[in-house]
């Protein structure tokens, strides 16, 4: 049957190649008012078919599919095509094969929009991470920055399946910067933490890119897809950050039950212990291991340990408030001045001395500052108090 029809294909061919020739005689030959009565009719020749050109409405199409059964039209249609592309590989009429066109096709915009759309909220998330990460050349040097063309021709590869295979490290790991984000946002912005916290998140997130880039710095698609994907956030030091911000926020809760004075007692201790303690073997508290302590300890026993402490403010501003009152000796003013602040951080090495290093118990450091014994903001709130008295009199 197949046969049959390419044979009356081709003889239609060469019946409409001698009309053509003879139609453009007789056109030459008549008059102009015959030309413009007269239209050239649709035909289909065989430079239109090996050229991919012809018009599926014209007449030679019609006429085979209407005189044709139906059960033989798809046939007649694909033994057009492979005419056609026998045609197009014979003579090399096309540069661009059919697989180039479908290339191009696949690469449009629309194309890679439709493969996208074919992922959720959240791998989209992941996989425009990964693609910033691919496009940005400020990230490690040395490693190659891809082009938009190169990052469609990669997802173009792989097709949605593999690529939710290959990004689900990353969606888990923006996951868990999110979280981390929001625990470090509910830290008072005038915690120095909350700036250390942030710091070394974004350590961790800059390392992953670095990560992810190192891992892309291949040739093969494949090795690339499984580099990536192998390819985990540090996922030990981001789960520390969270915690750490998580007690920060608890001892935030706890910091609402205590008074002004104690608060300003409590962050009066945070500072010196964050500095090398000379007296304990240069060791000394982060952050998180104080508010470790405070949190074992508790409200009431925060609350007991700061007793002792708060008093002693309270002597500090008593003298404070009685030099101010010094007004005519300078010299007195002044060094009155100095030697308080010389007491203060004596208080301070003492508090630091009791609270040892990090590895002291808790309830060891409640029974160490109340140890303390300290009457030297009494002496110098007598001194000041009497030299007052002086200047009444004088």
């Amino acid at each position: 049957m197949q046969k049959w029809l390419v044979l009356f294909i081709i003889s239609y061919l060469l019946i409409n190649c001698n009309n053509s020739q003879k139609n453009t005689k007789t056109a030459t030959s008549n008059n102009n008012y015959h030309l413009k009565q007269t239209t050239k009719p649709q035909i289909t020749n065989k430079y239109q078919i090996a050229n991919n050109t012809y018009d599926t409405n014209s007449q030679f199409h019609k006429l085979i599919l209407n005189t044709t059964p139906k059960n033989t039209k798809y046939t007649f249609t694909n033994i057009v095509k492979k005419f056609d592309n026998q045609n197009i590989a014979n003579k090399n009429i096309h540069k661009t094969t059919a697989k180039q066109i479908a290339d191009s096709q696949s690469s449009t915009p629309d194309f890679i929009s439709n493969l996208i759309a074919q992922l959720n909220s959240k791998e989209n998330e992941a996989l425009n991470f990964l693609t910033e990460v691919l496009k940005d050349n400020n990230i490690v040097k040395d490693s190659k920055t891809y082009t938009d063309k190169e990052v469609n021709d990669f997802i173009k590869y792989l097709k949605p399946q593999q690529i939710k295979k290959m990004i689900a490290n990353i969606q888990q790991a923006l996951q868990e910067i999110e979280n981390t984000k929001s625990n470090i946002k509910k830290i008072y912005d005038y915690k120095k933490q909350k700036i250390e916290l942030n710091n070394r998140l974004k350590d961790e997130i800059n390392n992953y890119k670095i990560a992810l880039k190192q891992a892309a710095n291949q040739e093969s698609f494949d090795t690339i897809k499984t580099n990536i994907q192998n390819t985990s956030i540090n996922l030990t030091e981001i789960t520390n950050i969270q915690n750490e911000a998580k007690r920060a926020i608890d001892v935030q809760k706890i910091s609402l039950n205590l008074t002004d004075d104690e608060l300003c007692t409590l962050f009066y201790l945070v500072e010196p212990l964050q500095k090398i303690n000379y007296k304990t073997s240069n060791k000394h508290y982060t952050y998180d291991q104080f508010n470790q302590l405070i949190l074992y300890l508790g409200i009431d026993k925060v609350k007991d340990m700061l007793k002792n402490i708060v008093k002693e403010f309270h002597k500090e501003k008593a003298v404070k408030y009685y030099i101010k009152k010094i007004i005519k000796n300078r010299n007195p003013k002044n060094n009155l001045d100095n030697y308080l602040e010389f007491i203060k951080q004596n208080y301070k090495r003492l508090l630091l001395e009791a609270f040892g290093n990090s590895t002291i118990s808790p309830d060891v450091i409640i029974q160490n500052i109340k140890k303390i014994s300290f009457d030297k903001f009494d002496k110098i709130k007598q001194k000041a108090i009497g030299i007052i008295k002086n200047q009444l009199y004088k």
